[in-house]
């Protein structure tokens, strides 16, 4: 059992919770993989980061959190029909609409090869997305690294300005 937080732990636990809010995950599932990543319970990542390192962390969790806000409104924004009586949309009207786009779009027959084909198509594809995600994710923790290495050799004057 652990008893002391080192600075490297610390920092593992903020970039785990920084990470699972900007990815729309909970905090609890960032406690979770941190407490798999430093042996500890989720439990005490989440003491850690609530009684400690949350204070630390505000900035960096609005600014999370206003991305978060600002990704959400533009999404239901893009949903949202032009039409002025947009209002008065009922489950009649959505059905007719989904009836109407049924008659309308053709349908393609697809054989099972190219069934399988396509399948395989998207399984490659979705290998190399995971691993550009990897990637990315990797890149962002070294950034929060080096973002709180910062920090550490930064005057208070100036760290309490901002």
């Amino acid at each position: 059992m652990k008893n002391a937080w080192s600075k490297k732990d610390d920092l593992t636990l903020s970039t785990c919770v920084l990470k699972a809010m900007e990815n729309g995950h909970t905090q609890l599932s960032a406690f979770e993989e941190a407490g798999k990543m430093l042996n500890r319970s989720s439990g005490a990542c989440g003491f850690r980061w609530n009684s400690s390192l949350r204070k630390q962390y505000e900035k960096e969790i609005t600014q999370v959190k206003a991305m978060k806000k600002k990704k959400c409104a533009n999404l239901s924004t893009k949903n949202v029909p032009s039409s002025p009586e947009h209002n008065d949309v009922t489950v009649d009207h959505i059905l007719k609409a989904l009836s109407n786009f049924n008659k309308h779009t053709p349908v393609k027959h697809l054989s099972d090869t190219s069934l399988l084909d396509e399948n395989q198509r998207l399984k490659e594809e979705n290998k190399e997305l995971k691993l550009q995600l990897h990637t990315l994710q990797t890149d962002l923790a070294s950034v929060y690294v080096n973002l709180d290495r910062l920090r550490r050799f930064m005057p208070e004057e100036i760290s309490d300005k901002k």
